[in-house]
């Protein structure tokens, strides 16, 4: 069966795909209070991209305990992983931050038919990449580049 979406070794086919699929993107401002002025505002960078995704299995597409032990697994790694869509397209690197599972079918002897569950993931930057953004953050400053003017008096 051909996968949806795959969380690193994790695959979702078209039967558990995600049910919902939030992303959330934002940016980052330093508050400065002015005294008897509004305040004022400094973009200071982007904090790493979360996603969540709910999803669905059942006994009749899935082995249900088996899906639940390979995300388990997943999230005890403490390792990221790359995000692929079934149609090839790179989310990027995700480290999985919490699973709530919500049991919706077990057997009176606790054998899971059925659950849902919510993944949270949180964009993974490595510190090459960290690195590479400073870099260039002190290339463009011109106190720190060597371009910057000379500030020097000239007469009383």
């Amino acid at each position: 069966m051909k996968n949806h979406l795959l969380l690193g070794p994790v695959g979702l086919a078209r039967l558990s795909a995600p049910l919902d699929f939030t992303e959330k993107k934002a940016v980052s401002y330093a508050a400065h209070d002015i005294v008897e002025g509004k305040t004022l505002l400094q973009y200071t960078g982007a904090p790493c991209d979360e996603m969540q995704l709910r999803c669905a299995f059942h006994a009749e597409f899935c082995r249900p305990q088996q899906v639940w032990d390979s995300l388990q697994a997943l999230l005890s790694s403490r390792q990221a992983f790359t995000v692929l869509t079934g149609a090839g397209a790179l989310l990027g690197s995700y480290a999985l931050e919490s699973l709530d599972k919500t049991t919706t079918l077990a057997a009176e002897d606790g054998t899971l038919y059925a659950f849902e569950v919510t993944l949270s993931l949180r964009e993974y930057v490595t510190g090459n990449a960290v690195a590479a953004a400073t870099a260039a953050q002190q290339a463009s400053a011109p106190g720190l580049s060597g371009n910057a003017s000379a500030n020097v008096r000239r007469g009383p």
